[in-house]
């Protein structure tokens, strides 16, 4: 919301359409101009990380900003399909 008011452009990095939708008409009954688009981005499946990169390097010429804004507590042990434990692999930032 604060960056849409300052007339930034703002992808929603989310795994679900649905909800991210959702907030982005939340921000747009605000900020009617707003320019805020859903980005695809599941934090478990390396390879969504991948294809949202992707996506958003075909849209930009560059990305001014990262905000990071995801996790996931006390979930049973599980191993995402990459391999690595589920919470560190959606919580951890990987560079």
């Amino acid at each position: 919301m604060g960056l849409a008011l300052r007339g930034a452009k703002v992808f929603m990095g989310a795994r679900s359409e649905e909800k991210a939708l959702a907030a982005i008409q939340d921000i747009k009954t605000t900020v009617p101009n707003a320019q805020v688009e859903f980005l695809l981005l599941d934090l478990s499946s390396l390879q969504s990380v991948i294809s949202a990169a992707r996506s958003l390097h075909d849209r930009e010429t560059r990305l001014d900003g990262l905000i990071n804004n995801a996790g996931i507590m006390g979930v049973p042990f599980a191993l995402t399909a990459d391999g690595y434990e589920s919470q560190f692999q959606v919580c951890t930032p990987i560079h």
